[in-house]
């Protein structure tokens, strides 16, 4: 929609050779006519696409130039057809005509004005729709607006930042940069570099292709998560667009369907990461995911298979048709063996059961006893118990340390003191991120400034050691240096012109 205002407010006569969005007349009226028919047919203005497609015969250069070059009478009288009842859908037309001839004149607002009044605009809105809808349930109806003001907040963000181009079209202009912009491409490359053996690996499902691992954990695979849960189709979603093929809308389920395949897809391009084990995790408090579901279930069939094939082999392989020994093992034992993942528990059990008696605590010796032969007979004796040695804490956080007091410190307890006991009080060091590199740069900055031995506080001199500094940190993309090197002239020309002003 943003873009279709840009196409009506400038006209032909205002669009530049170099212009991003368009060049030729018979483009721009393609694209007027794309545009509007999408929005005719969207959920929000609500025109069927038949009756669009009959509008079509009537229009010669753009269907937008045929409708708001007559006023609403005359335009009654070419777009009513005698013969055929409309159903409402002329009115919607001149009701939805009459609105948009007043967003237009609200082009030349910054563009975070003009959406929050397009928003709440009547009739055509996503807030009046959301508010009117029975069929939107409460919680999707607060989701859907906690996603706007998210957006919202971003056009404001973007609007402050740029108080000098911050319309309508230096949004779209922005955003024609960062589709151009091949810094996403770069961080995805670079996701192969950081990449570390031997450490766990924290990757989403998009940044893993490609990449094997020995082992590979895909947690949290519970309902709404994965896949993710499906929203209806909204007019100014890019991706869930309503667009016109051959005069009919893409049809809900259709889209739907695109959906699922395509979360499928990622399901699969995680479990695929592994090389030798894969762990899939889901909460218990809530629902499990059909994806889960589906693998649980195959996982099943594939056990059953497995322990058929096992109960053909040798005798002496088999503690299915080892009698003696099952008779030996008490049900709870012989319960859990049956399931492979449980064994983990047994050996568990019987290593409790010697810690006790170790510390001389009280036993069922005879429990114990069963235990251990279990372990002997069906678990490999080698692998029983683990051969690393104690340690101890040399660091303990119970001894008396000198307290450390500092803005840094007392405001990290006030945000969270787990967070000050490890870093402050035990004294670990955290890994070095962007906002420490950040809060680092800025500390140096404040302190040349003031301790450099030079009594010019002068504008000049401080930005000088600012350019100094970011000149000094090494990033790894020299765009995000130039991000926060703005941000901080920006940052210390108002801390300079509030605390130092003109004599």
């Amino acid at each position: 929609f943003l873009r279709f205002i840009i196409l009506l407010t400038d006209g032909n006569e205002n669009l530049c050779k170099d212009d991003k969005f368009i060049h030729e007349e018979e483009d721009q009226n393609k694209l007027k006519n794309k545009l509007l028919e999408s929005i005719l047919g969207s959920i929000f203005v609500g025109i069927s696409p038949l009756y669009i497609k009959r509008m079509d015969s009537y229009k010669k250069n753009n269907l937008w130039d045929c409708i708001f070059s007559f006023n609403n009478k005359e335009l009654e009288k070419i777009y009513r057809d005698p013969e055929v009842s409309d159903g409402g859908e002329l009115l919607k037309l001149v009701e939805f005509k009459d609105k948009v001839g007043s967003i237009l004149k609200l082009a030349n607002l910054s563009v975070y004005d003009f959406v929050l009044k397009f928003l709440n605009t009547e009739r055509i809105g996503i807030i009046d729709f959301l508010l009117k809808n029975k069929t939107i349930s409460e919680s999707e109806r607060e989701s859907y607006l906690n996603i706007l003001g998210d957006y919202l907040e971003s056009l404001k963000d973007f609007s402050g930042n740029n108080p000098f181009n911050n319309s309508v079209r230096d949004y779209l202009l922005f955003l024609e940069d960062i589709e151009g912009n091949d810094f996403l491409e770069e961080i995805e490359e670079s996701i192969r570099e950081i990449v570390k053996q031997g450490y766990v690996n924290v990757i989403s499902y998009h940044h893993c292709k490609g990449l094997e691992f020995e082992v590979v954990f895909m947690p949290f695979i519970s309902k709404n998560y994965l896949p993710a849960a499906f929203g209806k189709t909204q007019l100014y979603d890019l991706q869930i667009f309503n667009y016109f093929s051959e005069g009919e809308i893409l049809p809900g389920e259709e889209i739907r369907k695109k959906h699922m395949e395509n979360e499928r897809n990622l399901f699969y391009t995680g479990m695929t990461r592994a090389k030798s084990s894969l762990f899939i995790t889901a909460n218990r408090m809530e629902d499990n995911s059909i994806f889960f579901e589906e693998v649980k279930n195959i996982y099943r069939t594939l056990k059953s298979d497995a322990e058929t094939k096992y109960k053909k082999q040798k005798k002496g392989k088999n503690i299915f048709r080892d009698n003696k020994a099952a008779g030996y093992l008490p049900e709870f034992y012989k319960l859990l063996y049956s399931y492979t993942g449980s064994r983990w528990l047994v050996r568990k059990t019987a290593a409790a059961k010697t810690i006790k008696l170790k510390k001389g605590l009280k036993i069922n010796v005879k429990n114990y006893l069963r235990a251990v032969s279990f372990l002997k007979l069906f678990y490999p004796y080698d692998k029983w118990w683990g051969s690393r040695n104690f340690t101890k804490n040399s660091r303990d956080p119970f001894q008396s340390i000198k307290p450390v007091f500092s803005y840094t410190s007392l405001n990290t307890y006030l945000e969270c003191p787990y967070r000050y006991k490890i870093r402050d009080y035990i004294g670990l060091k955290e890994e070095k991120s962007m906002g420490l590199i950040i809060g680092g740069a800025y500390h140096k900055i404040m302190k040349f400034f003031f301790k450099g031995g030079s009594s010019d506080f002068s504008w000049k001199r401080l930005l000088k050691i600012i350019d100094k500094v970011f000149e000094d940190i090494g990033f790894e993309f020299e765009y995000l240096k130039k991000v926060f090197h703005f941000r901080a002239i920006s940052d210390f020309k108002k801390y300079f012109d509030n605390y130092f002003p003109s004599p």
